[in-house]
């Protein structure tokens, strides 16, 4: 499939016009859209046909940083160096937490509160997929699990999530 990475801020317009008119559209048709994004997320105003709604967790991160599941669709995918690399790694400082129907949790961090936050999740829209992730995919980020000091864990990420991965279909 096709596939689009964009790292994704609030105040950048190109990318909030982009989406606004071509995203729903591009998925629908079997495309695969990552954003890598922090804050709120207008998901709702770009997919208007679908229940995609999330709620960013802010920063009140567990200090441990680590992943604390990982999706059975990951597990089951056959890579198991993203399997390894999400276990292993320093996790992201923030997650979003699904409020629509449909999203695949791929995989959580804990907040202070002990409560999980997913930091990496997709959500089938129409024949293409929608895939989350607040890790900065090596545009800062430091040591976490995606970060600007550990490239190179962004290949398997891109292997598994970019090629398909089974989802429950409705």
């Amino acid at each position: 499939p096709q596939a689009i990475i964009l790292y994704y801020r609030s105040d950048d317009q190109v990318a909030e016009q982009f989406l606004s008119e071509n995203a729903q559209e591009y998925v629908e048709a079997g495309g695969v859209l990552l954003i890598s994004a922090n804050g709120a997320l207008p998901l709702e105003k770009w997919f208007p046909d679908y229940d995609t709604a999330v709620k960013w967790s802010g920063y009140e991160y567990d200090s441990t940083r680590r992943t604390t599941s990982i999706g059975d669709s990951l597990e089951q995918s056959g890579s198991q160096d993203l399997v390894r690399i999400l276990g292993e790694g320093i996790s992201p400082p923030s997650g979003y937490d699904p409020l629509g129907e449909g999203w695949e949790v791929l995989a959580t961090m804990a907040m202070a509160t002990g409560e999980d936050t997913a930091y990496l999740l997709q959500k089938r829209i129409g024949k293409g997929r929608l895939i989350l992730t607040t890790s900065a995919l090596g545009t800062l980020g430091g040591f976490e699990v995606f970060g600007n000091n550990c490239v190179s864990n962004i290949p398997p990420l891109a292997e598994a999530l970019l090629l398909p991965v089974s989802l429950e279909q409705p």
